[in-house]
């Protein structure tokens, strides 16, 4: 190839350039170099050089992206934003375990006291609900006197109000109590997984496995 033919267009163009006027540099499609002082639209779609007076680039300007590849660039940047946020909640965590507990004992000493007091709220609870499920029973046999489920025995006397009120209170305070002790059986299970998982971090921080 001849340099100086490749060369010399440049060469020219900066010398006309007037001051403070821009020259860029790209390259098309095909591999040829272009000069000038304008960029046309196809050549936004590619990276681009500011040269100075004496053809030397000053700055890279980087190809104009497409909707497509701002979206994916976006989900990118948000992958490594989630990337980064959980490598420092795992770091916290190292730190936070390493800080507070001296060996495994320790660990599972405040894991024993937690599930003990889950456990004995989870035991009032169950006694509330035995309780409940008694008073619904006794109250049962109370509303068989009455035309209870209404139209069912048209030959008694209708429901009294107030002990419809008090099966409706109980059956609803069953249903509460029975919710409850779920969530209490739900986060003992949390809690036990998440021990064990504080347990096993903590043996290979130490190197204890």
């Amino acid at each position: 190839m001849n340099i100086s033919r490749v060369l010399m267009p440049c060469l020219f163009l900066l010398a006309a350039a007037p001051a403070g006027a821009d020259v860029y540099r790209w390259v098309d499609e095909r591999g040829v170099v272009h000069y000038g002082d304008r960029i046309p639209p196809e050549a936004a779609r590619r990276d681009r050089d500011i040269l100075s007076k004496r053809g030397i680039a000053l700055e890279r300007l980087p190809a104009e992206r497409t909707p497509e590849q701002r979206a994916a660039e976006a989900r990118q940047r948000e992958t490594e934003a989630e990337r980064r946020a959980e490598r420092e909640q795992h770091a916290n965590r190292d730190r936070v375990l390493l800080s507070t507990y001296l060996s495994v004992a320790e660990i599972e000493m405040l894991r024993d006291r937690r599930l003990e007091l889950l456990d004995a709220q989870a035991r009032l609870t169950r006694q509330h609900l035995d309780n409940l499920h008694a008073r619904q029973e006794s109250l049962q046999g109370e509303a068989g006197r009455f035309d209870y489920p209404q139209g069912s025995a048209p030959d008694k006397p209708p429901l009294p109000v107030d002990l419809e009120a008090e099966m409706v209170d109980v059956t609803n305070s069953v249903k509460r109590y029975e919710s409850l002790l779920s969530q209490r059986t739900a986060e003992r299970a949390k809690l036990t997984e998440k021990f064990a998982s504080d347990i096993g971090r903590f043996r290979e921080l130490k190197g204890l496995d």
